[in-house]
C-alpha cells in the first residue's frame, strides 16, 4: 500500500512529465545528496567494462558491491525479481534507461518511471 503504481500510460509517478527531476537545474527532487547525482547510462556501462565478471552478481563483486536489490513493477508495486536494478539519469522519450543485473550478464535497459528501482550516488 505505499508504493505509488502507475498502470496507465504514461506509466510515470507525475503528469506532465518532467524529464529534469534528477537533474542539476532542479536539486529539490534529486535523491542523491549535495555534491553527488545519479550516474548516467554511459557511466554505467562504463563501469560494466571495468568488471571481471560475468556471472550472477557481478555488481556486488565489482567495488560499488551493487547488491541484487530488485525492483518493483509499476502496475502493483511487488517486487519483480531479485535480480540488481538500478537507475541512471538518462531519459529516452518517455522512458528511461538503467543497469539491470539478471543472472550471467549485466545490461542496459530502458523502462517506463513508475518501475521502482534502486538509487545509486556518485560524487561529482
Amino acid at each position: 500500500g505505499k508504493f505509488i503504481v502507475s498502470p496507465d500510460t504514461p506509466y510515470d509517478w507525475i503528469v506532465p512529465q518532467d524529464t529534469g527531476l534528477w537533474q542539476s537545474y532542479n536539486p529539490i527532487n534529486d535523491p542523491c545528496p549535495s555534491g553527488y547525482r545519479i550516474p548516467t547510462e554511459a557511466e554505467w556501462s562504463a563501469e560494466i567494462g571495468t568488471w571481471n565478471y560475468t556471472i550472477a552478481y557481478s555488481g556486488f563483486h565489482s567495488q560499488l558491491k551493487l547488491p541484487a536489490a530488485g525492483n518493483r513493477g509499476n502496475f502493483h508495486g511487488y517486487i519483480t525479481n531479485g535480480s540488481g536494478s538500478y537507475w541512471s539519469s538518462t531519459v529516452i522519450g518517455k522512458n528511461s534507461r538503467y543497469l539491470w543485473m539478471p543472472p550471467y550478464t549485466q545490461l542496459i535497459k530502458t523502462v517506463v518511471r513508475s518501475s521502482g528501482m534502486s538509487v545509486r550516488c556518485i560524487k561529482d
